[in-house]
């Protein structure tokens, strides 16, 4: 059976480190990333799928695909050269490694707790703005 429990793992993320593609993902985050991504390879299975008809007919799903490339990657470009980015500050992710069924486990809270604190006693010396802690730290604590 497929763990489907942790399901951020959108085809988006597969070009998190093309800028010029990536851009796109400002108008609704990592799903219009995968969107347009899903489209042109949508394109290009149409055009395989019509590889034994005319010419035109086979191309213009290649053209398509071609034609969402060129928008992706012109707004990509006007994004990147009209977003000035400024420094705000430093922020710090901290990232235990703590597995997901010791995450929820009461017996080890205190322990996993201590080692969120020990990381971000570390990484205070870098006089972060901002320190983030992952999203089920404090599991069954808050809940009580």
């Amino acid at each position: 059976m497929v763990d489907v429990a942790f399901p951020w793992l959108p085809v988006g993320l597969s070009v998190s480190r093309v800028p010029l593609q990536l851009q796109t993902a400002d108008l609704s985050g990592v799903h219009a990333v995968s969107a347009w991504i899903a489209a042109v390879a949508g394109a290009f299975v149409d055009a395989w799928r019509l590889r034994g008809n005319p010419a035109r007919i086979a191309l213009r799903p290649v053209l398509a695909a071609a034609g969402l490339l060129a928008l992706v990657a012109g707004d990509g470009a006007w994004r990147l050269r009209a977003t000035v980015l400024t420094p705000v500050g430093r922020v710090v992710v901290v990232q235990p490694n703590i597995g997901r069924d010791e995450k929820h486990d009461p017996a080890l809270l205190d322990g996993n707790v201590g080692r969120l604190t020990a990381l971000t006693r570390e990484a205070a010396a870098l006089r972060p703005r901002l320190v983030l802690w992952p999203e089920t730290a404090l599991a069954g604590i808050l809940d009580d």
